[in-house]
């Protein structure tokens, strides 16, 4: 029989990690509110899915099966914020939208044997090369490294120079492993040791620019309005 799960740990689990919200901008001057995904972001998750191209589908989760990978929505938006990570970006914008809009999502998955995590992101293709990609991974970076992770892992398609771009820019020492036979490279990205009077590199994309929080035009009211505080 399985261990039975105790009524403490599943209240732990699934405790919504709200501290974690921030505000960050990107290299094209995009303010992004940036926060940990929760249950009853189902639609919105599948909203981002549905939206993508062919190839950013393909990019992400080396399939077109649209079909299946929206099945999967209800398992993505359940994060075991122990195991796991996975923050969504959402554009700031002047007015406050009827609902919040993904078009983003970072998460990692975290492999306890080794101290790392498998890392991936995806973005919606209208707001591509705009920076949103770096900045969800240096948000998930600065998370791994509270979480006291040695680096990240990941797959990528040969040919997404895109994506590659992004990691090269990362704050990784990186190590190319064996090529699949998808046609995806393996690899494996040790963080770079923080020198404790650093703050910001700026040759990083994003700049490390993070925005006050809440900002003037706040999400203080967004957040609530849109239930992030639950």
């Amino acid at each position: 029989m399985g261990r039975l799960i105790k009524a403490s740990e599943v209240r732990d689990k699934r405790r919504y990690p709200e501290e974690l919200a921030t505000c960050r901008k990107t290299k094209t001057g995009l303010e992004l509110f940036l926060r940990p995904i929760k249950v009853s972001d189902e639609p919105l998750l599948r909203d981002l899915i549905h939206g993508l191209s062919d190839k950013s589908l393909y990019s992400r989760f080396f399939t077109n099966w649209r079909a299946m990978l929206e099945g999967q929505v209800p398992e993505l938006v359940m994060v075991d914020y122990k195991r796991a990570m996975a923050i969504a970006a959402i554009v700031m914008k002047d007015e406050m939208p009827e609902k919040e809009e993904f078009i983003g999502v970072g998460r990692y998955y975290i492999n306890p044997k080794q101290n790392t995590a498998v890392v991936t992101f995806v973005v919606r293709d209208d707001y591509q090369n705009h920076g949103i990609g770096q900045v969800l991974l240096s948000c998930l970076t600065d998370l791994a490294r509270r979480q006291g992770l040695l680096g990240f892992t990941a797959v990528v398609l040969a040919d997404n120079e895109t994506m590659l771009h992004v990691f090269a820019k990362g704050d990784f020492d990186i190590k190319k492993e064996m090529p699949l036979p998808i046609g995806a490279d393996s690899l494996m990205m040790t963080f770079r040791q923080v020198k404790p009077e650093a703050t910001v590199n700026p040759e990083r994309a994003d700049s490390a620019v993070v925005l006050p929080f809440p900002p003037k035009r706040s999400h203080s009211s967004y957040k609530q309005k849109n239930g992030v505080n639950r």
